[in-house]
């Protein structure tokens, strides 16, 4: 849709080949520039095997008692313990599984606990996930906004050279500030776009996203201020609704952050603390990056009212 849009522009004269190209190369989606790790299996290997060889060595211990040697001498305490109504020892059969029960215990209990903090480190991850994709999501649809954006003042850029040029030939400088401000916003774009990774697992990549994400931000706030200047754009219904709609996507991503970076900082607390510290070290868990955009997203523009 955007793709025959953008197209439609470039045939109409709103953009040039550059321009163009450019706004095309940037509408890949983010959310396939960074690849989900596998989900993770419990790494039980070991502690099965450990357990197998247990039960494999009771049961031997069993097999062995259940047919001792046939010259084995037995006391006989029938008629000492085992009458009725008398205190009796405890059967073999019983006596074993005691034993069994009591071997087994420490087993089961480290492997539960394993099991336990294991699945609470999993479940901590899949939260810095699912918070990852919702920043995600609001970083998309301000990118599917933005060729609405463009759009919009390049047909008002059109409309003044048409109209207006004639009329008083410095009008077209006049929109030299505008033109400067739309290019920059489509080439912050196509380099937002362009930055991949396996967020948020890769540190530096997240970094340099987060660069791009700020630049973006900040050509955006600079197009909107820059259009302050231009009444006849600023009072248009679309670029008001754009407008709306642009700043709402802005504030989704700051709170999406916020949440993503808290999910982040629960995740790595859980990983570095005792016992946390020594199952993600056999699980291979590793620490992942926080996603902060220093600034405002770019310095604020001087808007004079009074044009």
């Amino acid at each position: 849709m955007y793709e025959q849009r953008i197209e439609k522009m470039r045939a109409e004269g709103l953009l040039t080949e550059s321009q163009a190209a450019a706004l095309q190369s940037s509408l890949t989606p983010l959310a396939h520039a960074f690849e989900r790790p596998r989900r993770r299996m419990l790494p039980l290997a070991g502690l099965t095997a450990a357990l197998c060889v247990l039960v494999l060595l009771i049961a031997a211990m069993f097999a062995y008692t259940s047919s001792g040697p046939a010259d084995l001498e037995i006391q006989n305490v029938a008629e000492t313990l085992n009458t009725p109504g008398g205190t009796g020892a405890m059967n073999r059969p019983l006596s074993l599984l005691v034993s069994a029960s009591l071997l087994l215990l420490p087993v089961v209990l480290v492997v539960g606990g394993f099991s336990w903090f294991y699945n609470r480190i999993v479940d901590r991850e899949e939260r810095v996930y699912q918070a990852w994709s919702q920043v995600e999501s609001n970083l998309q649809r301000r990118t599917d906004l933005i060729p609405n954006l463009v759009e919009t003042v390049s047909r008002y850029m059109r409309h003044e050279r048409e109209t207006l040029t004639a009329v008083a030939g410095e009008r077209g400088d006049a929109l030299n500030p505008l033109e400067e401000a739309m290019s920059r916003l489509i080439s912050d774009q196509q380099s937002a776009a362009s930055r991949e990774g396996a967020a948020p697992d890769n540190e530096q990549a997240l970094a340099r996203l987060a660069q791009a994400q700020q630049a973006l931000g900040g050509s955006l706030k600079n197009l909107i201020a820059v259009a302050e200047s231009y009444p006849t754009l600023r009072s248009g219904d679309q670029f008001l609704s754009l407008q709306a709609q642009l700043e709402g996507t802005e504030n989704r991503i700051n709170v999406a952050r916020m949440e993503f970076n808290q999910s982040v900082g629960d995740y790595n607390s859980a990983i570095r603390r005792l016992p946390g510290s020594l199952i993600a070290s056999l699980g291979d868990f590793k620490r992942k990056a926080y996603f902060e955009i220093e600034g405002d997203g770019g310095a604020p523009v001087a808007v004079d009212f009074d044009e």
